[in-house]
């Protein structure tokens, strides 16, 4: 009696093995059977209407990016700024009386003041405040380091009351000198910079967040070489957080043959839009540096792409002088 039950016993294990290894089997089958979606490109508009060769003097050796990245997405979704949020962001940084408003097809209603102190700009659809202090001075040269100028960037924002100090964190430094014509900066040396810009991220995010229609990153403050706030742009988002799949990036070979799909957003140095140049403006850019930031497609969408921002020299049609070119270019393999 006892031997045939343990005859039944081990007929019994003999069969669960049988069906669990088929059913391992048949998991990882369907497993690798999953189909791998490639998500559409990013919506990027070529506004200028010529011709020009792009060449790549990053070496393979700098191209130090993940291989996959997630997007990033919403944990939820926000309201506009409305007047009385304005009103009280405005009143934080000094500004007061009624504000100039303005009705804009992309960032909804603005509320713009403006005073000895400088100008303020609230706009509620896209959730962003952005202030000028108007005409640029650099200030006493405070030889400020590194860490002194993220501090200052930090301690201005959380005693203005702009950001909650545990929601965000200070990021990479740019260092800007004016061009010779003093229309606008561009980026240079610590030595030779008379203003530093400091991008601000959300905490939980690890690379810049930028839109279509700009180089500069969705928050920043620009401060110069004495330490006082010359600029800033403020995005309020709401809570991010990384996308369960992660998408295989660009290498560097992918990068390179695919220089052409790269969209020009802006040619410092122009005063002109980059539809308004002749097509036979630019001649060649040649990119000598690559990051990777998160795009930002319009104030409705619901999550975030990475993409590579290129940066480089362009060299212009009866010009000696070079002009600073930015293009974004899709990051999501296709292979």
């Amino acid at each position: 009696m006892k031997l045939k039950t343990k005859k039944i016993l081990v007929i019994t294990l003999v069969s669960i093995s049988v069906v669990s290894v088929f059913y391992i089997l048949n998991l990882s089958k369907n497993k690798q059977n999953i189909p791998t979606i490639t998500p559409s490109k990013p919506t990027l508009i070529q506004n200028y209407e010529g011709k020009f060769t792009i060449t790549l003097s990053v070496g393979k050796n700098q191209f130090n990016f993940p291989e996959k990245l997630p997007f990033l997405e919403f944990e939820s979704s926000s309201s506009p700024l409305d007047e009385s949020s304005a009103r009280s962001v405005a009143g934080k940084l000094g500004f007061a009386g009624e504000p100039t408003k303005v009705e804009d097809s992309l960032d909804g209603t603005t509320y713009f003041w403006k005073s000895d102190k400088g100008t303020l700009f609230v706009y509620s659809r896209s959730r962003k405040i952005r202030y000028g202090s108007g005409t640029f001075t650099p200030g006493t040269n405070k030889q400020l380091s590194d860490a002194v100028i993220s501090a200052t960037v930090r301690e201005f924002i959380i005693n203005n009351g702009l950001l909650d100090k545990n929601s965000f964190q200070t990021s990479t430094i740019r260092f800007l000198e004016e061009f010779p014509d003093g229309e606008g900066f561009q980026e240079t040396t610590k030595e030779k910079a008379v203003l530093y810009q400091v991008s601000i991220l959300p905490k939980t995010v690890d690379y810049e967040l930028i839109s279509p229609s700009s180089v500069e990153p969705a928050s920043y403050v620009q401060i110069n070489q004495g330490g006082s706030v010359y600029s800033f742009q403020i995005t309020f988002f709401p809570a991010l957080k990384s996308g369960v799949t992660e998408y295989k990036l660009k290498n560097y070979n992918e990068v390179k043959s695919s220089l052409n799909d790269a969209t020009l957003i802006e040619l410092r140095k122009e005063t002109a839009l980059l539809s308004d140049l002749p097509t036979d403006s630019i001649q060649n850019i040649e990119v000598n540096k690559i990051e990777i930031a998160y795009l930002i497609e319009s104030s409705k969408t619901t999550s975030f792409q990475p993409v590579y921002k290129l940066s480089g020299e362009a060299t212009l049609k009866d010009s000696s002088n070079k002009a600073v070119a930015t293009l974004y270019l899709p990051a999501i393999s296709e292979n």
